[in-house]
């Protein structure tokens, strides 16, 4: 121990120093304080940027390319190839209604088409060919009626106007017994008294009867 005053070395016992006589006092026990250790941050990384154009340039479509690939048995938009199978087999329905209406209206028109073929048109040509036959008996132009009428008879065989006009043409160049004769025809296709009364006065002016 050591003299508070003189620092000369005495006895760690005395309380006066016998070299100055200073009274000594005790010094204070002094306890370790623990102090908390600093914690030191981590150093920091240095990121380094790589330059434009470099060939270290990070590749953004890489990642998105290895993000956007499915996982084994699921596509991309989250359906399993199940799921993707019933919904075809749920909606497969509106195409097969889509093409039957189609093919509804195709045999509506069809048939349309088909009525006016074999029911209007013949019967405009029918109409035609009379009016033609009229004008050329008109005319005197008695066998080109006669031709007129033949078309209408092929188009229409239980057409009684036709074999009447045509039983008239005969008739005014003479040719009773061929008049008498397609009267008779058409009265066997037609069963039309009015064709059968005329070829009865036609035979009977033939025949005087």
């Amino acid at each position: 121990m050591f003299c508070v005053n003189c620092r000369a070395q005495i006895d760690p016992k005395a309380k006066f120093c016998p070299i100055c006589g200073i009274r000594q006092q005790s010094a204070p026990v002094q306890t370790a304080q623990c102090r908390p250790q600093p914690v030191s941050a981590p150093p920091p990384v240095p990121v380094q940027i790589p330059p434009v154009g470099g060939d270290s340039v990070f590749d953004f479509s890489m990642m998105s390319s290895q993000a956007a690939v499915p996982p084994p048995g699921q596509t991309t938009t989250g359906m399993t190839p199940q799921s993707r199978n019933a919904r075809k087999k749920s909606s497969g329905g509106k195409p097969g209604k889509l093409i039957a209406a189609i093919v509804s209206a195709a045999v509506v028109l069809a048939l349309a088409a088909a009525f006016v073929v074999f029911r209007v048109l013949p019967g405009v040509m029918v109409e035609q060919g009379l009016a033609r036959a009229q004008e050329y008996m008109d005319a005197g132009s008695y066998e080109l009626a006669e031709s007129e009428y033949d078309k209408v008879i092929n188009a229409d065989p239980e057409n009684v106007q036709a074999y009447s006009g045509k039983a008239d043409s005969l008739e005014e160049q003479g040719r009773l017994k061929e008049a008498a004769e397609v009267l008779r025809e058409g009265y066997k296709r037609t069963s039309s008294y009015l064709l059968s009364s005329r070829c009865d006065e036609i035979e009977a002016e033939l025949y005087g009867g």
